[in-house]
């Protein structure tokens, strides 16, 4: 089910576990925990590689991905 691999997805992506959930026929209920304890460990290229796997990212987070200079300079 695809709403199924989405909540998968989104815990990979992002600091949160999956409690529960109830797939009704024109909406749904999520309870989620967000994990905080798994944040120290992510580097900040962690986080924006993360992030931009939902969002296309702004120009200064492409340029970080891609080792270039962020600043013109």
């Amino acid at each position: 089910m695809w709403m199924q691999e989405r909540l998968a997805w989104l815990v990979e992506s992002y600091a949160i576990d999956v409690c529960g959930y109830a797939l009704l026929s024109n909406h749904y209920h999520l309870v989620v925990k967000i994990g905080p304890e798994r944040l120290p460990v992510w580097s900040d290229r962690e986080v924006i590689e993360r992030w931009t796997r939902l969002y296309s990212g702004t120009t200064a987070a492409r340029r970080y991905l891609e080792h270039q200079a962020l600043s013109a300079s």
